[in-house]
Formats: C-alpha cells, sequence, structure tokens
C-alpha cells in the first residue's frame, strides 16, 4: 500500500477518510508505547501543528489501557500551577470506571507539601 500524502490524510476541508496512518514503519507509535508504559513517566509530545500528535496519542493509548492527561502550557505557569491544573482536570470517577472495564485495580497517592511565611520558636521553661 502506498504511503498517503498529508493532503490526504489531513484535507484542508472536509472530514479526512483515513484518519490514522503509521508513519517511520510504527517507531513513533513503539515509542510512546515503551515511555507510557515505564511507571512515572511523562511523555510530551510536541511539534508543528497537522504533524499529527493528536492522532497519534489516540491510537497509541487505547491499545496500552491508558488514559490521556492533555495540560495546556503557556510560559506564564509556576511548576504548583502546571501540577494543579492537571490534577484539575482528572476525572477519577471516570479513571475509576475505565479502570474496572479493564480488569485493572486503581490506586492513588496523594501528598502534601509547602512552606510557610513564618517560623515558629517553641520554649520550654525548666525549673
Amino acid at each position: 500500500m502506498a504511503i498517503p500524502s498529508p493532503e490526504e490524510v489531513f484535507p484542508a476541508v472536509g472530514k479526512p477518510s483515513l484518519t490514522y496512518v503509521e508513519r517511520e514503519a510504527g517507531e513513533n507509535e513503539r515509542r510512546l508505547s515503551s515511555g507510557l508504559k515505564n511507571a512515572g513517566q511523562i511523555c510530551l509530545l510536541t511539534g508543528p501543528s497537522k504533524t499529527g500528535k493528536t492522532s497519534l496519542y489516540k491510537a497509541v493509548l487505547p491499545a496500552i489501557k491508558r488514559e490521556p492527561l492533555i495540560i495546556r502550557c503557556s510560559g506564564k505557569l509556576t511548576p504548583s500551577e502546571f501540577w494543579a491544573s492537571a490534577l484539575e482536570d482528572l476525572d477519577f470517577e471516570r479513571l475509576s470506571e475505565k479502570a474496572h472495564t479493564w480488569g485493572l485495580a486503581l490506586g492513588a497517592k496523594i501528598g502534601a507539601e509547602g512552606k510557610a511565611g513564618w517560623s515558629w520558636s517553641l520554649t520550654q521553661k525548666f525549673m
């Protein structure tokens, strides 16, 4: 089968007849799948518009029983705001339902960390 042109996959007008085309003999799919299978791994897809980033993760994630967590970034986000945005987008009820459908156990760890703007000094008098 001939490799379709980008115009065939991403027409300027109308809906495409092809919704996903594997490229580079599936190397992108294997790399993303492998990265996502490592616990704690964050995979970042970047690139110009219309190069297949969304199609790639939509093809890979169902095959490995994962859900996407999409965070739209700007240079103005602090690290705390970045992770707060990620947590706000999680739908734990939907994730629980998906995990049950996939036959997976769902668990979570929640932690807290912070800094106070003042210090406390405790003194004890000995008599």
